[in-house]
């Protein structure tokens, strides 16, 4: 989710390429440089966990491998879904979340697909 009063959500990202310091595209259209540190884009997860908005769960990563092998297998020839959406869908699953939040199209098909109640 976006949180305006978020520095590190709150513009959209222009992608930097070789090493360039990020670029924040502002909502007018101008673009501003930013400099994000890990902490400083941390603080907010770490609110949002303290509060309880926000809720770690490990996983092991070979039963989220096997998972998305399934998903692929039964939905990607189907559906064209790609690669690190999969991973989410079968994370999810693994995790045992009941639903499902994401803006991708795509990503929404297959997480319907896998049983998932979508938020949106």
């Amino acid at each position: 989710m976006t949180h305006p009063s978020r520095p590190c959500a709150a513009r959209n990202p222009v992608a930097a390429r070789n090493g360039a310091e990020p670029r924040w595209k502002s909502p007018k259209g101008s673009v501003a440089k930013r400099i994000l540190t890990p902490r400083h884009c941390a603080a907010p997860f770490e609110t949002d966990i303290v509060e309880g908005r926000l809720i770690e769960k490990v996983c092991n990563l070979a039963d989220v491998i096997a998972d998305a092998t399934r998903l692929s297998a039964a939905h990607t020839l189907s559906g064209g879904h790609r690669g690190f959406d999969i991973l989410h869908v079968a994370a999810a699953r693994i995790i045992g979340a009941t639903h499902f939040l994401t803006f991708d199209t795509n990503q929404k098909r297959l997480a319907k697909a896998a049983g998932f109640k979508l938020l949106i």
